[in-house]
């Protein structure tokens, strides 16, 4: 690193860099960006675990499968997630991360219903692969303000529950509305 500071670091392949020279990186990492080469999860967990600089992380195709819990834990500063492929999101993976203000999954077409829980700075949420919408899945996510599910076909009951800011909604597939509850 030479003394000099860097304000973002792009990692080309992951895997090539030893993981205890990424956590060296730590004080000033404040992007993260998976451009090629599959990450094992609990590597990619090892240096994103309560990193106190990360604002934003970004997986491009091919470079990851799966979040495991306790990946995001403790990142007070990330506030944005992209994720192009179809990952396996662990239990609560994506859970309780204070700041995080927008989130994009490309290629999710499954989530839990309580997967955003405790997000409660998120604002925009992009699943424009995701064709279920699961019951309460952005309840109580009083700062949402815009949500993208393009491939969405079926929603069910809860899922804009004490969302008062929500400004845009993008539901061009919609086939069914299931319950009477989504904006209360």
């Amino acid at each position: 690193i030479n003394g000099q500071e860097y304000t973002q670091r792009k990692i080309e392949n992951i895997r090539e860099a030893p993981i205890s020279s990424l956590k060296l990186l730590e004080i000033e990492m404040k992007t993260l960006e998976l451009k090629e080469g599959l990450i094992d999860p609990n590597d990619l967990k090892e240096v994103t675990r309560n990193s106190k600089t990360l604002e934003k992380f970004e997986a491009q195709m091919d470079t990851l499968a799966e979040i495991e819990t306790g990946t995001f834990d403790g990142c007070e500063k990330l506030t944005e997630i992209i994720i192009h492929p179809e990952v396996i999101i662990r239990y609560k993976a994506l859970q309780n991360i204070p700041n995080l203000a927008k989130l994009t999954l490309n290629r999710q077409k499954t989530i839990k219903s309580d997967e955003f829980q405790g997000d409660i700075e998120l604002q925009e949420i992009t699943l424009p692969q995701l064709k279920i919408i699961p019951n309460d899945l952005f309840a109580d996510l009083s700062k949402l303000q815009t949500v993208k599910l393009t491939e969405a076909s079926i929603m069910l009951q809860g899922c804009f529950k004490n969302c008062a800011l929500i400004e845009s909604i993008e539901l061009p597939g919609i086939k069914i509305i299931d319950g009477d509850s989504h904006f209360e």
